[in-house]
């Protein structure tokens, strides 16, 4: 059934730049579900003054979106480069 020459898991490194892409597709729902939280703090009726500090919990949630995606951007061009030079060696090769 199994074949015991064939490796059981992935490599390592194709593994982890699969879950980077996975987390840059999954950033932009994340961040629309932190953004609305502050939706769910407050009633329709409740003047406590909270504006400030959505406003700030706002700007700290947007900083650090924009932080994450600046820390996955080059690994995100890695894979990127690796995958354009696969597809040009495999058009190369066909004719």
């Amino acid at each position: 059934m199994n074949d015991p020459n064939l490796p059981t898991f992935l490599a390592r490194e194709s593994y982890r730049n699969r879950r980077v892409a996975d987390a840059a597709r999954f950033l932009p729902l994340a961040g629309l579900i932190f953004f609305m939280l502050p939706l769910l703090w407050t009633g329709p009726n409740s003047g406590d003054g909270s504006t400030g500090r959505a406003g700030i919990y706002l700007f700290v949630v947007w900083f650090l979106l924009i932080a994450v995606a600046f820390a996955m951007a080059p690994r995100l061009r890695r894979l990127n480069e690796q995958e354009a030079e696969e597809q040009q060696q495999g058009t190369d090769g066909s004719l």
